[in-house]
Formats: structure tokens, C-alpha cells, sequence
């Protein structure tokens, strides 16, 4: 009887994530069959289906299969228009001009509508700023929550000036150099031992390059190094190791 109960529950998960999966799917097609994006879609702006959503997503998301080449983080493809608008924005926003600022603002709005509209940007550079278990520290919530709790609609976050660290993000990748990626990327591809020997393997070597880091300046590494963690496809809990060993570096 016991073992006919865990079959069961086992066949229950798993018609649970079939489900989502499908809905999750058709979430998306019909995002772009009416113009809209995932980004402003009201399940991702505020809403706690989106949670549910996203955590079985998350379950699903494994590390690659043995002998699958990982991707590498890369700039991604603007289009001539969105390129001339990249020119203007300054992402630290350093200009003291007021108008300079709005101008800067407003650009990088429209770049961001226009990168959105197109679907140019990878999805799990989307996710990390919509999925509540992405935002280490965040409560619960997501990134564009902490956003939409204060009120703000989608036009005003993509013009607000702590939205500019996403727009880079969206574009650029992690921002670590190309040495620190290629040598992370090596571990995962070489995948020599068991995943918790991979995995040892990865904190040892985040921890290395964060020491090499003047101390005012490791204070980003972290999350730097969560996101390109993410970006290799590994298990979330993985990611979240190699954050913790840039954190205690």
C-alpha cells in the first residue's frame, strides 16, 4: 500500500507540472498573438499566480546533459535604431543635468520597449528580473514587484533610473569579464566528477577570482556571478551555492 501511495503522488506531480508547462505555454503564445509581452502581462507585474508559476518553472530548470556544450553570455543583436539609442544612455547616470537625465531616461524606455516588442531578450535574463525565486533577499516577491509596489506602472519602470541596471543586464550579460566566464563555463563543460565534485569545482573557483577583487569593489560579485551561473543552465540550488561562496570570499 505504501509503495502504490508514493506511485500515485509521483503520477499526480508529474500531470501537476504537465499542466503548467501547457499553460505556461499558452501564456506565451498568446502574448505574442495579441502584441503584448511577458514583461507588462499583468501575471507578471504583481499578481502571486506568477510565484506559483515561476516555482515550478524553476523545478523544471537542470543543469545541461553530459556532452552539451553551455552557452556563453553574449551582448545580444540590436537592430540599427536600437543601437543609436544604446549611444545616449548612460547606465551609471552621471550626468548632473537635468535634462541630460530625462533624456537618458526616456532612451533607455524606448529601448527597452522596442528590445521587449521584438523578443530579443534571452529569457532568463526576463526571468531573473519576474521570478520571485531569482531575487535572493527579495521576500517573495520579484524584481518588477519591488517595482510595482510602489506604484509604478510599466512605462514608468522602464523609464525609472533603478530599471537602467536590468536594461545593461538585458543586453550585456553578467558584467564580468570574459576571462572569469570563459574559465566558469570551461568547469561546467569539462562536467569531470559528480555533480557535487562540479560543484565544489565552481565555488573553488569563484571564490579564487573574488579574492583577486579589491574589497570596495567585490560588493557586486555575487550577483554577478549568480547570474552567470543561471545562465549556464545549472540547477538553481547550484547557483545559489556559487553566490553564497562569492559572498563569503
Amino acid at each position: 500500500m505504501k509503495g502504490e501511495r508514493v506511485i500515485r503522488a509521483q503520477q499526480m506531480s508529474a500531470m501537476r507540472v504537465s499542466r503548467q508547462l501547457a499553460w505556461d505555454t499558452d501564456l506565451q503564445l498568446r502574448c505574442r498573438l495579441d502584441g503584448s509581452n511577458l514583461l507588462e502581462h499583468p501575471l507578471l507585474t504583481g499578481t502571486s499566480s506568477v510565484i506559483l508559476c515561476d516555482k515550478l518553472a524553476v523545478k523544471c530548470f537542470r543543469r545541461s546533459a553530459r556532452g552539451h556544450m553551455s552557452r556563453t553570455p553574449a551582448k545580444i543583436d540590436l537592430t540599427p535604431e536600437e543601437d543609436e539609442l544604446l549611444k545616449t544612455i548612460d547606465f551609471d547616470l552621471s550626468q548632473s543635468d537635468w535634462e541630460a537625465r530625462t533624456a537618458c531616461l526616456e532612451a533607455a524606455g524606448a529601448l527597452t520597449e522596442s528590445l521587449l516588442k521584438r523578443g530579443a531578450i534571452p529569457e532568463i535574463r526576463r526571468r531573473y528580473l519576474t521570478d520571485a525565486e531569482l531575487n535572493i533577499g527579495g521576500h517573495g516577491k520579484s524584481r518588477i514587484q519591488g517595482f510595482t509596489a510602489h506604484g509604478l506602472e510599466h512605462s514608468q519602470i522602464l523609464r525609472h533610473g533603478n530599471f537602467l541596471k536590468y536594461l545593461r543586464y538585458f543586453i550585456y550579460g553578467p558584467d564580468l569579464p570574459g576571462a572569469i566566464v570563459e574559465g566558469f563555463t570551461q568547469i561546467i563543460d569539462d562536467d569531470a566528477g559528480t555533480s557535487g565534485e562540479v560543484l565544489d569545482q565552481l565555488c573553488r573557483f569563484t571564490r579564487a577570482e573574488v579574492r583577486r577583487w579589491l574589497p570596495t569593489e567585490r560588493y557586486k560579485l555575487p550577483e554577478e556571478f549568480f547570474k552567470l551561473a543561471l545562465e549556464k543552465d545549472v540547477d538553481l540550488h547550484v547557483a545559489r551555492c556559487v553566490r553564497d561562496s562569492a559572498q563569503k570570499a
